[in-house]
């Protein structure tokens, strides 16, 4: 028989509203995510195109329709690594999840605001 791993035991005792709950905190930064793209997206095109090109300013929704296509166009799925991510756990991705929805439009937004003050 196989050695059961601390992560393995945590998730055989996950109950199913533990399952439940961690399902829509991912589901929520997504959505958060999401609109957060946009508005960096927004800033962005604000920062660089509107002074380079003289194009018009974004609004937030239109930055969310165009993030999500360029999103859609653009995701690339490794099938090498789902079984190693799949082995890691639940509480695992959802906190890659979010770490991935927020924190790295965040980490673009920074960067692009330290470019923009050289502008």
């Amino acid at each position: 028989m196989a050695a059961i791993t601390t992560m393995e035991r945590m998730e055989r005792k996950m109950s199913p509203g533990t399952t439940i709950g961690l399902f829509l905190i991912l589901v929520l930064a997504c959505g958060l995510g999401i609109i957060l793209n946009g508005w960096v997206l927004a800033k962005l095109w604000a920062w660089f195109l509107v002074p380079v090109f003289s194009l018009p300013g974004l609004s937030i929704p239109v930055a969310i329709g165009i993030a999500l296509i360029i999103s859609h166009l653009t995701h690339q799925i490794n099938i090498g690594d789902f079984e190693a991510e799949q082995k890691k756990g639940m509480r695992y991705q959802v906190g890659k999840g979010i770490g991935l929805s927020i924190f790295k439009p965040l980490i673009v937004l920074g960067f692009g605001y330290m470019v923009h003050l050289f502008i």
